[in-house]
C-alpha cells in the first residue's frame, strides 16, 4: 500500500504519485479492500463502483468480461461497466459474413444454416493455430468442442497445423502437422503456388471476392522478386517437407 495511506483517515490527494508504497499481509490487504468497497457503496452507491475489464486476454486485464469480479459486485447491489474491444470483431465479422460464413461456434448469432452445410459438404476442416478446446476461454461454453466431436462422427476429417500438439490436435486431430513458430506465411505462400501452377483454386471465386490477386498470383511465382514460393522453398523456412 501508499507509505502515507490511511484508510481511516485523509486522502491525502496532494501526496499522490509521490510516496512510495510498502509490503502488506494479505489479510490487510484485504481488510483495506473490503473496507474501501464498503465505503464506496454505502457513501455513493454501488454504481460509484467501476469495473473496467477487456474483450481479450492479449489486452494484459486479469479479469475477463464476465469474471468473478462482476459476480462479486452484482451480489453487492450492482457496478458500472465498462468492457473495451481490440477492434477484433469489426473485420470478421462483417467481412467473414460475406465471404465464408460467420460464427461456427455460436459465439454470436449463427448465420443461418451454417452449422448444416458444413456437415452436409464438407470432406475435411483445417485448424491452423488454433485450440478449440482450450482458447475459446469459456466464453462459448463447449460448443466448439462439441462441433469437433460431431464432426468425426460424420466422418469429417481434421487436420491441425500448429508448433506444439495442443488439447484440440491432441483429442480431435486425424492428422498433425508440426510446423516452425512464425512460418505460417511460408506454408500458406506454398499451398497458394501449388494452386496457381495446378489452376485447382476457384477462379470464379476469387473473380468475384477478392481484389488485387494478379500482384499475388505474381508474387507467389517469383516473378516480383525471382523466388518462386514452391514448397521446396518453404521446407527450408518452416520444417516441413515439401511432400507430407
Amino acid at each position: 500500500k501508499k507509505v502515507d495511506w490511511d484508510p481511516r483517515g485523509d486522502r491525502c490527494m496532494q501526496n499522490r504519485g509521490e510516496s512510495g508504497y510498502i509490503r502488506i499481509s494479505w489479510d490487510e490487504a484485504l481488510e483495506i479492500i473490503v473496507g474501501e468497497i464498503k465505503r464506496v457503496i454505502d457513501k455513493y452507491g454501488p454504481y460509484a463502483i467501476l469495473s473496467q475489464s477487456d474483450g481479450h486476454g492479449e489486452t494484459k486485464v486479469i479479469h475477463g468480461t464476465h469474471g468473478c469480479n462482476r459476480r462479486l459486485l452484482s451480489l453487492l447491489g450492482g457496478y458500472t461497466a465498462q468492457c473495451r474491444n481490440p477492434d477484433s470483431w469489426e473485420g470478421y465479422y462483417w467481412g467473414a459474413k460475406h465471404v465464408w460464413g460467420m460464427e461456427p461456434v455460436g459465439q454470436q448469432r449463427p448465420q443461418t444454416n451454417l452449422m448444416s452445410d458444413i456437415g452436409k459438404n464438407t470432406d475435411l476442416i483445417l485448424f491452423w493455430g488454433c485450440d478449440p478446446e482450450t482458447t475459446p476461454w469459456g466464453w462459448g461454453g463447449q460448443m466448439a468442442s462439441r462441433f469437433c466431436y460431431w464432426f468425426k462422427e460424420l466422418g469429417i476429417k481434421s487436420i491441425y497445423v500448429c508448433p506444439d500438439v495442443n488439447y484440440g490436435a491432441a483429442v480431435h486431430a486425424d492428422r498433425w502437422i508440426p510446423i516452425k513458430p512464425n512460418t505460417d506465411a511460408a506454408l500458406q505462400l506454398a499451398i497458394a503456388y501449388i494452386w496457381i501452377t495446378q489452376g485447382t483454386y476457384d477462379k470464379e471465386y476469387v473473380a468475384t471476392h477478392t481484389f488485387g490477386f494478379d500482384k499475388f498470383e505474381k508474387y507467389v511465382l517469383g516473378k516480383e522478386d525471382g523466388i518462386p514460393k514452391a514448397p521446396s522453398w518453404a521446407a527450408k523456412i518452416t520444417g516441413i517437407p515439401a511432400r507430407i
